[in-house]
């Protein structure tokens, strides 16, 4: 709920309260241990930088997401990040 929160912000533009939400829901993610969500909300924190024109932070981002998607097997996240 609060990655799509985030990525509602994204959408509208509101880059600070998306990147609020998102580090939220990453935060979440690694703390339940939640590896599929942490590599979605990686890739959706990596879209915020790559809009404002913060492209070495983004593909950082883009980098650890396609780590672990390829670590749990997530062909279709892979494929989302690449």
């Amino acid at each position: 709920m609060i990655n799509l929160l985030g990525t509602i912000y994204y959408v509208l533009g509101e880059f600070e309260n998306a990147l609020k939400f998102l580090h939220k829901s990453l935060d979440g993610c690694r703390k339940d241990g939640d590896r599929e969500g942490e590599g979605t909300t990686l890739n959706n924190i990596s879209q915020i930088f790559d809009s404002r024109g913060d492209y070495e932070i983004a593909l950082s981002y883009l980098e650890q997401s396609l780590k672990i998607r390829r670590e749990i097997g997530d062909k279709a996240g892979e494929g989302t990040t690449l």
